[in-house]
Formats: C-alpha cells, structure tokens, sequence
C-alpha cells in the first residue's frame, strides 16, 4: 500500500478538494440566510433587572480608514453575535445619530458599546475598529504589545487611581468617550493604563470630590476598572491589597498586532514561511520530511517576534497526540484481531450488489460518523485496515486501495453535523455564537454533496 501511495503527491487532493471547495462556498452562500437566522441579544425583562449586577464598561471604539466596517450595516458586523455586548450610540461628526439594524458605518463613526470585559477584548481585534483610548496615546506607543493583556480590577483605598498621588508624568488623562463634555478617567501608572472603568458608588458621592484640578470625575474605591497592562505590572500588583482589592487577567485578550508597518511585516513574511513551507517539500521525493519543515517554520516565526515561545508550545496539544497514538494501536490490535476482517466483511456482504462505488459510500459514511464524535487522525487510523480488508474481499485484483485511502482521507476531515466533529469547528462556535444545531442545520446539505464529490472523484480518479 505505501507503495502504491507514493505517487500521491502534497497536490494530489486538489483534484477533489477543489470542487469541494467550489460547490462548499456557493452552498453557503445561497443556504445560510435561511438557515442561520441573525442572533440577537435581546434582553428579557429578568435580565435587564439584573444589568446593574453586572461588571460592564462603556468604551467607544472609532471606524478608521480603510475598515471593513465602511458601508457595513449594523445587523451583518456580527456585533448582535457577541454575548455580554450592546451598541448605545453612534456619533457621526460630532453628533449622535439614530440608528437601527439598516444603519451603514462610514469612516470616522465613533461606536459607544456597553459589554462585558471579554466582549470588548473580541470587538477590539475586530480589524478596522480602534478604541479611542488608542488614540490618545498611552501603551499603544510604547510597543511591546505580544506582553501586555487586559485586567479587570477593583480599586482599593490607596489606589493612585484613587488619590491621584502619583507623578503628573504618569497621570495622563484619557477620554473615555472622546468628547469634552465626557468624564475622563485618570492614568497613574507607567505600566498600566485605564481603557474603561464601571463607578458603582451613588452618583452623589463623586460630585463631593469635585474637580480638585484633575478631571471632572475621579474613581472611588470599589469601583472596576478595566486595565491594559504589562505581565510585569499584573506580577507586581497581584498581590497587593492597598492598590487593588481583587485584579483577574480576561483571557485571550493580548491587543491586536495588525496596524502598524511592522505589523504588516510580519504578517506578509509569515505567509512567505508558510509559502516556502510547502514549497520544500512539494519535490518528490522531499529533501526535508514535512515535520522537519514544519518546525523550522515555527523556529523562524518564533524569531520574527510573531508568537511567543510559550504560545508555540501551548498550541501543541497533548491529549490529541495521545489520543493519534492510542489510535495507531487500536488499528493494528483491530487487524491482528480479525475484528477489521470481520467488520470489512459485513461491509461487503451490504454493498456488493453496489459494487465497488456503494463500497466507497459506506466507508464515508461509517467515517464522516465516527468523525463527529472522534478525532479526525484516530477515524482514518481505525477505517484504514477495515477498507483494506473490505477491498480485498471484493475479489477485483485490478481495483487500487488509493481511492478507498483518499475516502477516508476526505470523509474523516469533512465532518459539519457537529461542532465537535473537526478543530476547525470548535474554533467558531464559540466565537460566532453559534448553536449545536445551527451546525446540523447547515451541514447536513453540505454533507451530502461532500460525500458525492468525495466518493465519485476517487473512484474515477484513482480506481
């Protein structure tokens, strides 16, 4: 079989994964506005009760030029997706403007959310969109930005933040909203500063502060605070209770590194490595072995400064590995059994009056199921030696194990009834909101017209 194999080059799979991909995105196109209903985050009234409850922070984030988002209505940013988020205004030119789901961006709008610490880190790598405090200077001139993250904190008493004690240096005041009439909130640290902040004494007791030359409205102990800062600050102030009373880093929130020229650098020379990648081991045979290529264009993006070493290896992931190697054992325990034999030929004794075709539909179809529950790499390890055996007992010399391969290789990975069933889906059904059935809802057409380019081409390609 290996033998047989070694004409299937790293290209070999475009003759089918190209229709794939072709019949997929037109598909989509025409199903997904009848299947995936917009999600609102309509409120009901139990929920807008408790609102108040809630650690939320108004920020206003500004379209920049040459965003995405010019001439983008409302309802198709995503915005209604994001759990824990709301539009309250936009200001177009200085001036609040009305707006409903039909509202179109325009360069230069300025959006006033209200959300949850986390929603704001998603909409803040949302490219095209930069938060005021951005443009107000801050940390975002200082670079370093792959070592900084967001913090939520609540105030304690001594907090500079409070006091307004420290160096007129590090109080920099940043507009929360960017207009004069909007309270600004104070800086105090040269290591941190303060993106938006939730004031949850009565409104009385600010005004009894007053002005006292910094601001027309300071924080008061107890109130939360949203933080950008560097891992050193987080490491320094964690555990000190005269700044803050609890500090919690919001996870996966380092600040998107895509505005500036060396921004663009990387991203350009990132897509070269992963280029040149593939190129090196497209000849046949390879000069490297595609593992061998693969880790030199980790080392190298490590070098550009593009990921951190941690995050390399975060991104290997144990539990697959083990599960891929268990994998391995459990096929070869399967063929030396005789429980493949014994499965292949059930197999056969269903779809011989089919021939060798209804063969290859049962094999995506037993593949494409076990995939939605089990690890794409253990499914084709486990089918292999069943579609090896089911093709010998068919008794055809003539008939080549490549497109019972390729099958296996297209079905296991080509799972859209679940969101468990590949990593690629685990990867949006959080993020874009999505339901377990909205997966099986869209996929099941898309299912069925992978299973008959992913059988036929095979066959009339290879057999």
């Amino acid at each position: 079989h290996a033998k047989v194999m070694e004409g299937i080059g790293m290209f070999s799979f475009a003759f089918v994964g190209v229709p794939q991909v072709i019949v997929g995105v037109i598909y989509m196109i025409i199903v997904h506005r009848w299947v995936l209903l917009p999600k609102t985050t309509e409120k009901t009234g139990d929920q807008r009760a408790t609102d108040h409850l809630l650690r939320c922070y108004e920020i206003v984030f500004r379209v920049m030029p040459k965003s995405p988002f010019i001439g983008t209505m409302l309802k198709d940013t995503g915005f209604q997706r994001i759990p824990g988020v709301e539009v309250l205004a936009i200001k177009r030119q200085g001036r609040e403007i009305a707006f409903d789901g039909e509202t179109k961006f325009e360069e230069g709008d300025n959006i006033s959310f209200n959300g949850l610490a986390s929603a704001i880190v998603r909409i803040r790598k949302m490219h095209g969109l930069v938060p005021e405090v951005d443009l107000s200077g801050g940390l975002s001139q200082w670079g370093r930005r792959r070592h900084r993250l967001h913090v939520e904190v609540v105030l304690g008493k001594h907090s500079p933040l409070v006091t307004g004690d420290a160096p007129v240096s590090f109080r920099r005041t940043v507009a929360a909203v960017g207009d004069s009439d909007i309270p600004t909130w104070p800086n105090s640290y040269d290591d941190a500063r303060v993106i938006a902040a939730q004031r949850n004494s009565p409104p009385e007791a600010y005004l009894e502060r007053g002005d006292e030359g910094r601001g027309p409205c300071l924080l008061l102990p107890g109130d939360c605070v949203l933080l950008e800062a560097f891992q050193s600050f987080v490491q320094e102030y964690s555990t000190r209770m005269d700044h803050f009373v609890i500090m919690a880093a919001v996870p996966d929130s380092k600040p998107p590194r895509m505005t500036t020229r060396k921004d663009i650098t990387r991203m350009v020379a990132s897509v070269l490595v992963v280029l040149v990648m593939i190129a090196v081991v497209v000849p046949q045979p390879p000069p490297i072995t595609l593992l061998e290529s693969a880790l030199y264009a980790a080392i190298t993006l490590v070098a550009m400064k593009c990921m951190k070493i941690r995050e390399a290896w975060e991104a290997v992931d144990g539990r697959l590995l083990a599960t891929i190697a268990a994998a391995f054992g459990l096929s070869a325990a399967m063929k030396a059994s005789g429980a493949a034999a014994l499965l292949a030929k059930g197999l056969v004794t269903i779809s011989k009056p089919g021939g060798p075709i209804a063969l290859l539909f049962s094999i995506y179809l037993i593949s494409v199921l076990l995939s939605a529950v089990i690890n794409n790499n253990a499914v084709v390890l486990l089918i292999l030696p069943i579609a090896s055996q089911a093709r010998e007992a068919l008794g055809d010399p003539n008939l080549s194990i490549v497109p019972f391969v390729m099958v296996i290789i297209y079905s296991a990975s080509a799972s859209f009834l679940t969101p468990i069933g590949f990593q690629t889906n685990l990867m949006v059904w959080r993020p874009g909101n999505y339901t377990f059935m909205d997966f099986t809802k869209l996929g099941w057409g898309l299912q069925i017209l992978f299973m008959f380019i992913g059988t036929l081409g095979p066959y009339f390609i290879w057999a």
